[in-house]
């Protein structure tokens, strides 16, 4: 075919589309024939190729069959559309038979018009990659491949990641070819990796407030513990001794946070238990004697209640150890803890001597109930305190 013919048949092809655009409503051969001056032969010879091509639609049988604008999208048109994905159509010889110029851009070509026909091997990020050829070699050979997080460090200055999928194709002339769709995710990567060098940054740190928070509540119990060996009076030992329990109760409260698989949140039961066993041993009281129990219910509250809750423990059950049971009386102390609605109710309690009737909760008097007061209100909670048989204290505040 001469260039002069070429031109003349695109021409016509043009024109026919024209037509057949301008009369949605549908054309027959003859129409088309006697508006564009030309035989039926010739029409219908141009009218079967753009129906092939998809470009126009047919319909019905013989003189009455008529042509309508497509309805259809060409896949040669569609994939300019798609601006996230680079595709790349191939023939059997893995020769570029179209490309988006998403596709263009990513594999570093100026104008995507002057590569159609040459072999995409040629150009990155297939250029030299068996991986990326070999896909592309049994993707025409029938099988669906995909390669995901594909590293390229060799075609350009960067380096670029991208996920691919090959798909096999067949065009109308029955060849066999390939899909290429490739996405371009090293903006992905990269935003994921300074995600994962974050935390470990993050993780670092945690361990290292761990550890000065660990050692540093370490030496005040081993400061106060000297003191409190060096003290000759009986009232300022007992006054280091109160305080060392109140930060031995901060100290296993951290070690329960990071044993814990979420350190958000910590099973108050084992807690409180640990708090017991300790006070137990710093004020030298027999368990066997002064029998205590937990019944917790198996509830986990919020790190940033329990450590005010731990302490509320420390200083009343320390009153009971130190006040209930004179001349070393038997006894019992509890604490039981139950979640109702949101709401969480502590009772901690002695069947021991009972508390003083001059003692106001309200307007305490001493450094441990006005501990107890002040932290309460924080947690937004109420206290009462019932003088049968002993003392109970019964706390609730929001979960």
């Amino acid at each position: 075919m001469t260039r002069k013919t070429r031109i003349k048949k695109e021409e016509l092809e043009k024109e026919i589309l024209e037509l057949i655009r301008e009369n949605p409503k549908g054309l027959t051969i003859k129409e088309i024939a006697d508006a564009l001056n030309i035989c039926r032969n010739t029409a219908a010879k141009y009218l079967s190729s753009l129906a092939r091509s998809g470009e126009i639609e047919e319909r019905g049988l013989g003189p009455s069959k008529l042509y309508y604008p497509s309805k259809r999208v060409q896949v040669k048109g569609f994939i300019d559309f798609i601006k996230r994905y680079g595709i790349i159509m191939v023939d059997s010889k893995y020769n570029i038979v179209d490309l988006n110029s998403t596709a263009a851009n990513l594999m570093g070509l100026r104008s995507k018009k002057d590569y159609i026909g040459t072999s995409v091997k040629n150009y990155p990020p297939f250029l030299k990659n068996s991986e990326l050829c070999e896909a592309l070699n049994r993707a025409v050979y029938g099988e669906e491949i995909a390669i995901r997080d594909f590293r390229d460090a060799e075609s350009f200055e960067d380096i670029m990641y991208y996920d691919f999928t090959f798909i096999p194709c067949v065009y109308e002339s029955g060849e066999k070819g390939a899909i290429v769709i490739m996405e371009n995710i090293t903006d992905l990567r990269k935003m994921e990796e300074e995600r994962k060098r974050f935390l470990e940054e993050r993780e670092i740190l945690y361990d290292e407030l761990k550890q000065r928070v660990k050692d540093n509540l370490q030496l005040i119990v081993s400061m106060l513990n000297l003191q409190l060996r060096s003290s000759k009076s009986k009232n300022v030992a007992d006054e280091l001794k109160t305080a060392l329990n109140r930060i031995k109760s901060i100290a296993i409260l951290h070690e329960r946070i990071y044993s814990e698989e979420s350190p958000l949140e910590i099973d108050i039961g084992d807690y409180i238990r640990s708090i017991l066993k300790s006070l137990y041993l710093s004020y030298e009281k027999d368990p066997n004697k002064i029998v205590f129990s937990v019944d917790s219910n198996n509830i986990k509250i919020d790190m940033r209640k329990a450590i005010p809750s731990g302490i509320i423990i420390t200083e009343l059950v320390s009153n009971s150890l130190k006040h209930a049971f004179p001349k070393d009386e038997e006894g019992k102390i509890w604490v039981t803890i139950k979640k109702i609605g949101n709401i969480c109710v502590m009772e901690i309690g002695d069947n021991g001597s009972g508390l003083p009737k001059d003692v106001n909760l309200q307007k305490p008097t001493t450094l441990g109930l006005t501990i107890v007061k002040t932290l309460v209100e924080q947690l937004n909670g109420v206290i009462n305190v019932e003088r049968r048989d002993g003392t109970v204290y019964k706390i609730e505040f929001p979960l």
